[in-house]
């Protein structure tokens, strides 16, 4: 958790991220609205932790000055192309030849009318933008233009606080500004192996306690922004039980069962296998983890907090069609049964059948090991091509063979054409 750099220095960078440094020193030298430009966050807090700069998802920039004309001029020299949000004052340019864009901050201040709401910006000092941010491990910043480079600026004290291990927010009402930075915190104690100061956590058991209300104020489009970057962690499933742990769960409206906690495990080892998960994914496991252990709190109201009330009725029947299939499958024995209930599951529905009903691990079990992977005799293509007529019929078809081919009556597409009474292509 120590730095392994206490004093400023140049990284060791690949080339492209070397010539990036060189054409932002040369835009910035030659632009009267960038009067100086300092890399700041993440970047400065990882190659403190001696992490290497190219591995950073994002680059982020602050201009002392216009970061939108700044990245105009980047544009107008290097190319690429510029996305502008006029009313935070900031930009990012897609031309770094880089994996990501740059992301380019005018240094501001900030103040916001309500909880929860969207801040109200105006130019300002880079003392300014450090103490908006939202703890001071990512409230340090290193200059990249002008000399001296890399000159650090730690008016927070981000650098001790990263050294004692702590995430600190760098005012008491932090939260109620902005509540997503519970989730931030989630992610980055987790990913940082850092604990939350005291401050930190009494601001964090004050605005749980406050209930549902302040933890949603924010909108759902926010708050699942938000989610997406929690999955999105190596450890995201570690986020959540860490959001259990806090009670950040169920002030949200999920639940922190234990059943909850291993299905959402489970989904994580499915998208590590390289199998499609998403991000809703993730949050319909929990939900639907909530409905079916009956725990307190409002369901629709959780749904509504992330802007996804049309699902509520959906998840509801997804509840029940779980609830009949672990039933069901109590008296199957054939694999033709067995895919008959679990062929429509998707990896979310398959683990919080294992997870909320473990009699039926086996089923699920030699569906996954065996039936699934076990491919088709026929597909459509094959169908049409020996003179079936497009239609629902080939999907009839399709199904009867597939019934035949696990009760095990059929082993080759030879086979299965003969069933339907079909020429061999």
């Amino acid at each position: 958790m120590k730095p392994s750099d206490q004093t400023p220095c140049a990284p060791k960078l690949p080339a492209t991220l070397d010539q990036l440094l060189e054409r932002l020193r040369a835009v910035a030298a030659d632009c009267p609205d960038c009067r100086s430009l300092y890399m700041v966050g993440g970047p400065v807090r990882d190659r403190l932790l001696g992490r290497p700069l190219e591995e950073e998802a994002d680059l982020d920039l602050v201009v002392e000055g216009d970061a939108v004309a700044f990245g105009r001029a980047l544009e107008d020299r290097w190319g690429g192309q510029l996305h502008i949000h006029h009313p935070f004052l900031t930009a990012s340019w897609d031309g770094a030849e880089l994996a990501r864009p740059v992301d380019l901050v005018t240094a501001r201040r900030e103040t916001y009318q309500r909880p929860g709401a969207l801040p109200d910006v105006v130019a300002g000092s880079l003392s300014d933008d450090l103490a908006r941010r939202d703890f001071t491990v990512n409230a340090m910043a290193e200059r990249i233009w002008p000399d001296p480079m890399w000159d650090r600026v730690d008016s927070q004290g981000g650098e001790r606080d990263l050294q004692e291990g702590v995430l600190r927010i760098l005012h008491p009402r932090s939260f109620d500004d902005d509540p997503t930075r519970i989730l931030r915190l989630a992610r980055f104690a987790v990913r940082l192996d850092m604990r939350p100061h005291a401050v930190t956590q009494a601001a964090l058991d004050e605005i749980v306690s406050s209930g549902f209300e302040a933890l949603t104020s924010v909108g759902g489009d926010r708050l699942r922004g938000e989610w997406c970057r929690v999955c999105s962690e190596p450890d995201p499933v570690g986020v959540m039980r860490w959001l259990s742990r806090n009670k950040v769960s169920e002030a949200l409206g999920f639940s922190a069962a234990p059943a909850a906690m291993d299905a959402l495990d489970r989904l994580f080892t499915c998208r590590s296998m390289g199998r499609r998960v998403s991000a809703e994914d993730f949050l319909r496991c929990w939900w639907l983890a909530g409905a079916v252990a009956s725990s307190p709190g409002s369901p629709e109201r959780s749904l509504q907090a992330f802007g996804l009330e049309n699902h509520y009725g959906p998840w509801l029947r997804q509840k029940e069609a779980l609830s009949e299939a672990a039933e069901g499958l109590e008296g199957v024995a054939g694999d033709d049964e067995l895919e008959a209930y679990l062929a429509d599951f998707d990896e979310s529905s398959l683990s919080m059948l294992l997870a909320l009903y473990p009699e039926s691990r086996t089923a699920v079990g030699r569906y996954e090991s065996v039936i699934r992977p076990t491919p088709p005799l026929l597909d459509g293509r094959q169908l049409l091509a020996a003179g079936m007529a497009e239609g629902p019929g080939v999907g009839h078809a399709l199904k009867r063979v597939r019934v035949a081919q696990l009760r095990g009556d059929l082993s080759s597409s030879e086979e299965a054409l003969a069933f339907l009474e079909l020429p061999l292509s």
